[in-house]
Formats: C-alpha cells, structure tokens, sequence
C-alpha cells in the first residue's frame, strides 16, 4: 500500500509540475530569471519565505512543501486544531484558495529553518547533469509529507521531452540516492 501511494505522489507531483508553466534553472536559458527576492532556490528567496511563513503562520514547521524556484506550495497545521493541515501558497496569491487536508496528531513534520539552504542550492546547481536530464525546464524540491522521512528532500528536475530523474539527500545535502534519466 506504501509503495501505491508513493508512486501516486510521484505520478501526480509530476503532472503537477509539468502542468506549470516552464521555469529554468539553467543560466543562460531563456526567460528572465527569478530575481534575488523571489528566486526561492537562492538564499534572499529562502530567507524571505521562512521569514512570512513566522509572520503569518507563526513558524517554519510545517507537514511538507513543494518549492520551484519562483513559488512555493506549503502544508501548514492548523493553529487551532493540529489534526487539521492548510495548504497555502508563497508568495501569497489573491483568489488562492487553500486547501484543507487531515493529518494524524504522530505524523511526521519537518521544520524548514533546518534545511541547509547553502547545500540544496548546490545539490541544485549539479542536479541536472547527475539526474542526466538535459535543457531542464522544470525542477522542484519536495520536503517532508507522509512518504518522505522528515530529515530527507527529494530534489526533481524534467525536460520538455518529459525525461525526468530524481535523487533523494538529507536536508544537509547528503545524497542518499541518484534516480537518472535511463537510456
């Protein structure tokens, strides 16, 4: 039953991400790159996510997140009531709807203030080319939720060809395991 659900989270993250529209990580790609203060990958993006996620949640634990490198989707605990979860998304978007989930009250959370941002951006910067996917137009990382150990990341990169590779790191950039394009 495990492995069902986990490939159904996978299988739906992925045409999650590949119904977004494309954002490079490539220098040079075309497009205009994120800017400091929304490229969520870089340190300011960060910084300024777990910043609002204090201010408006009241702090950065969370049951998980889906970070691009422009927006992120963030499943938070409801203040009031810690068997019920809020999705919301960063930046905040007027006429986003949040979604509303359960949880069990043991159920794993993961606090984003303990991610080694420094080291995810350099597991980000080689991703591509260990994951063998080339001319990546879409790439997130996922932390925390049911199928993922609170300290792990997955880290997710796919081509227009729909050639698409995982690895799976601690959150201080340890790589656990290499999942790249075969063929």
């Amino acid at each position: 039953m495990a492995v069902v659900l986990c490939v159904g989270l996978v299988a739906t993250m992925c045409g999650i991400a590949s119904s977004r529209p494309a954002v490079s990580t490539s220098p040079g790609a075309a497009g205009a790159p994120p800017s400091a203060d929304t490229d969520l990958f870089g340190a300011t993006g960060w910084q300024a996510m777990l910043g609002w996620l204090r201010s408006e949640h009241g702090g950065t634990v969370v049951v998980g997140a889906t970070v691009y490198p422009t927006y992120a989707r963030i499943e938070i605990v409801e203040p009031d009531d810690a068997r019920h979860t809020r999705r919301v998304a960063y930046p905040p978007r007027s006429g986003a709807s949040d979604l509303t989930g359960n949880r069990k009250l043991d159920g794993p959370l993961v606090d984003l203030a303990g991610v080694d941002d420094a080291a995810v951006r350099a597991l980000l910067a080689t991703a591509p080319e260990r994951l063998r996917v080339s001319d990546p137009t879409s790439t997130y990382v996922l932390f925390g939720f049911p199928t993922r150990p609170v300290d792990q990341i997955g880290v997710y990169v796919a081509n227009e060809h729909r050639q698409s590779g995982m690895l799976t790191a601690t959150v201080r950039g340890e790589v656990l395991s290499v999942s790249p394009v075969e063929g």
